[in-house]
């Protein structure tokens, strides 16, 4: 098997809920910005280190949103995902993401990320392919209702508005 179905497989194992318009756009348009560390003929850990912009009213600001890190159950606490973030991290740019579960923020703090502002996810539709991401802001609402979620940021201190994808999966 390839590089881009390992990663999609270790993908669909760390998050199973199907997708599969959005996994397969994803896997097939963004994969050059997929992060990964195989061993032994198994892709053991990997993220997607995705180009965006967080924009307030009046700046733009160019980072990395850490998308989908995941590593095999059984590979666990062995420092791979901290060697991939490190990796992200050395290309000196600032970073974005949101911690899959709230267990995960105190991981990321480990690494420098500094809880931006906690909100209450919202329901959002998948993106389908056809649509450009060039076009998808995403507002975070003062109050929403739902489960809570923190967004954290490696960087210069930067208050943002919304986030722009500049990148198509068409």
């Amino acid at each position: 098997m390839n590089e881009r179905t390992l990663c999609l497989k270790l993908y669909k194992q760390a998050f199973p809920e199907p997708d599969l318009p959005f996994e397969e756009a994803l896997f097939e348009h963004c994969f050059k910005y997929c992060r990964y560390i195989e061993e032994n003929g198994k892709i053991v850990s990997m993220l997607f280190a995705l180009p965006c912009e967080l924009k307030t009213k009046t700046e733009t600001k160019t980072v990395l949103y850490i998308y989908a890190a995941a590593t095999l159950k059984e590979y666990r606490g062995r420092g791979y995902m901290a060697r991939l973030i490190e990796e992200v991290k050395g290309e000196g740019k600032d970073l974005f993401l949101r911690p899959a579960t709230e267990k995960l923020v105190s991981f990321y703090k480990k690494f420098g990320f500094k809880s931006v502002n906690s909100f209450k996810r919202e329901e959002i539709p998948y993106i389908k392919p056809s649509q450009d991401f060039e076009t998808l802001i995403r507002k975070f609402p003062e109050e929403a209702s739902g489960e809570q979620y923190t967004a954290m940021y490696y960087g210069t201190e930067f208050e943002f508005d919304t986030i722009n994808f500049i990148y198509t999966m068409e």
